[in-house]
């Protein structure tokens, strides 16, 4: 589960993979695990071997915030939340994300129970099923 406001691994390497331009924007790494870390966390922490392998296992990330702007203003596709207040509704479809590219709707989809990983879930479609 998603604990922090940073894109998960696989988000993460699917905008890197599809051109999303990570240097400019860098301060964090995601392991596999959802483990966040800086690059001087990862040198005041690890010995030199470790660090040695610290790209192996961990790879750039940005906020999710920073993620959907991207996708915004540099492939013209929008990422609503959606907050669902039926009594009926299940505590785990709270939430819910709707993609829009050029003003059409591409997916509705509300099986989340929090926020952040509506917006995880939305920013692993996109490049998915749009690229």
């Amino acid at each position: 589960m998603i604990t922090e406001d940073y894109c998960s691994y696989e988000v993460a390497k699917l905008l890197k993979e599809n051109g999303f331009s990570m240097g400019e924007h860098l301060f964090m790494y995601v392991n596999k695990d959802g483990k966040l870390m800086t690059d001087h966390q990862a040198c005041l922490t690890m010995t030199n071997e470790e660090y040695g392998t610290f790209f192996d296992d961990y790879i750039p990330t940005v906020t999710q915030a920073l993620a959907m702007k991207w996708l915004r203003e540099e492939q013209g596709i929008v990422i609503t939340i959606d907050y669902n207040e039926d009594e009926d509704c299940e505590d785990n479809e709270k939430y819910g994300f709707t993609v829009y590219r050029k003003n059409k709707r591409e997916i509705d989809l509300a099986t989340f129970p929090t926020y952040e990983e509506a917006v995880d879930a939305a920013l692993k479609w996109c490049p998915t099923e749009l690229f």
